[in-house]
């Protein structure tokens, strides 16, 4: 392997399934300690790219999500979706305890515009959780995103067609 990629290893920046690495930032629990154990015993990490890779959208996927969406809306930080396959039911949400409040929807419908506004959601202070929808990413986007996710030490959860 190559010196870089190996760096990369090193400092858990590049995580293999069935390889724990601890990283330097704090992570955020999932509210399932199952989900924990199999992220690494830590949960969400911050300042990271997470991918969930699904077969289709829409099948209970956002209940990994909900607990860290309550936590956070509650202690003041924006959760951000952007461009959702669906549009999220807001009384179902504030029925399980997320404070819509700090909820922001985002459509985009340039892939230049879907990149330009997750990297600054990324970078915000405000932010706390950013889910996003982006279908097909290049390496560099995804290397983009990533150095964008360590500078605003936040929850990014990629939701991604197996297939991409």
């Amino acid at each position: 392997m190559s010196e870089l990629l190996n760096t990369l290893m090193q400092d858990a920046r590049v995580w293999q399934g069935h390889q724990h690495r601890s990283t330097s930032q704090p992570a955020e629990p999932t509210g399932y300690q199952i989900l924990d154990n199999q992220l690494g015993g830590i949960g969400w990490p911050r300042g990271a790219l997470s991918e969930c890779l699904l077969d289709n959208s829409g099948i209970g996927e956002l209940h990994l999500l909900l607990p860290l969406m309550q936590r956070l809306s509650h202690n003041g930080k924006t959760v951000f979706w952007l461009n959702p396959p669906h549009m999220p039911y807001a009384p179902a949400l504030a029925r399980e305890g997320v404070n819509l409040d700090q909820v922001v929807m985002i459509h985009t419908d340039e892939a230049g515009d879907f990149l330009w506004t997750l990297e600054n959601c990324l970078r915000s202070p405000v932010t706390g959780l950013v889910m996003a929808w982006p279908g097909k990413l290049a390496s560099r986007d995804i290397r983009r995103l990533q150095l964008a996710a360590e500078a605003g030490s936040n929850v990014c959860v990629l939701f991604r067609e197996r297939r991409y």
